[in-house]
C-alpha cells in the first residue's frame, strides 16, 4: 500500500485524475473512508485527518467538505 497525503484543495482533483487515468470508478463509503475501486483493479481508500470516521456521501466533494 502506498500512502499518499493529499491537500485538501486538491482532493476532488485528485479523484478526477484517479478516474481519468484508471477508468469509470465506483465510489463507496467503508469504515468510515470514502474508497473508490476502478475497471483496470485499483483503488484507493481516503479518510480524514485524526482518526475520525468519514459518514458522508460517497464523492470527493463530501469528503473535502467533511475535511474543511
Amino acid at each position: 500500500m502506498v500512502v499518499v497525503t493529499v491537500p485538501v484543495g486538491r482532493v476532488v482533483r485528485w479523484v478526477e485524475n484517479f478516474e481519468h487515468r484508471h477508468g469509470p470508478t465506483t465510489y463507496d463509503v467503508q469504515g468510515g473512508r470514502l474508497t473508490g475501486a476502478a475497471p483496470d483493479g485499483s483503488g484507493f481508500s481516503a479518510g480524514v485527518p485524526f482518526e475520525a470516521a468519514y459518514a458522508g456521501a460517497a464523492t470527493a466533494e463530501g469528503l473535502a467538505a467533511a475535511v474543511e
